[in-house]
């Protein structure tokens, strides 16, 4: 029924609707106009929500005076109140990462772990049986002449390779990693998304074997 009012309401209209509209024309939650509008292929106006700013400024809107008080350049001038209150509501949720930076907070047993897709990795390979260690973890290299340090997660000394678990890997860290992993002789296995989901879904002793023969 109700994807019939959906259809009729985009028969009875010549532009094209956003999904907003047709879910205030229907009285249909957005969330199945959206999905029965994808199904269907029907393209959509987006929908573009108004900033709560726009065209206030310092001298016509208190809100918009109060934050560019607060701010110093790029940053916030946070009072001594407000820096306690972010503090107490990171406890126990944030950790510091290598070379400095902050993140999710895991531990597994009493070894930190830098995230929860690293933390699903060592359970692989305790499940697997494959000896690890977190020793070593930093590796140097060189640019411009410049030494330069980057980490990994783990090491394998069975398969004598570094892993390191980097979901959403952007192009110059791989570069690094690949470079550090040249410059020392030694193997580097980045598991990006794509090989995460191979181990996830496989078994990581045939993605080391395969790695350390491609290698």
């Amino acid at each position: 029924m109700s994807n019939s009012k959906i259809d009729d309401i985009i028969k009875s209209n010549k532009k094209k609707l956003s999904v907003k509209e047709i879910s205030d024309l229907t009285e249909i939650p957005r969330n199945t106009v959206q999905r029965y509008l994808d199904q269907i292929g029907y393209r959509y106006i987006p929908y573009k929500k108004k900033p709560w700013n726009k065209g206030l400024t310092k001298e016509n809107n208190e809100s918009v005076m109060n934050s560019a008080t607060n701010r110093i350049g790029n940053t916030w001038n946070h009072t001594e109140e407000s820096k306690q209150k972010i503090s107490e509501s990171k406890k126990g949720k944030v950790g510091v990462r290598d070379f400095g930076g902050t993140g999710n907070k895991y531990y597994y047993g009493d070894k930190p772990i830098n995230s929860d897709f690293a933390l699903d990795i060592v359970k692989i390979l305790d499940k697997e049986k494959i000896k690890w260690n977190m020793d070593d973890r930093i590796i140097s290299y060189h640019h411009n002449g410049d030494t330069r340090f980057i980490s990994v997660d783990f090491y394998l000394e069975e398969y004598n390779i570094y892993i390191t678990v980097k979901y959403h890997i952007q192009s110059d860290t791989r570069k690094k990693l690949q470079k550090a992993a040249k410059e020392n002789n030694i193997k580097i296995l980045i598991v990006d998304q794509m090989l995460y989901r191979r181990i996830v879904y496989t078994n990581l002793k045939d993605v080391l074997k395969n790695s350390l023969r491609n290698s």
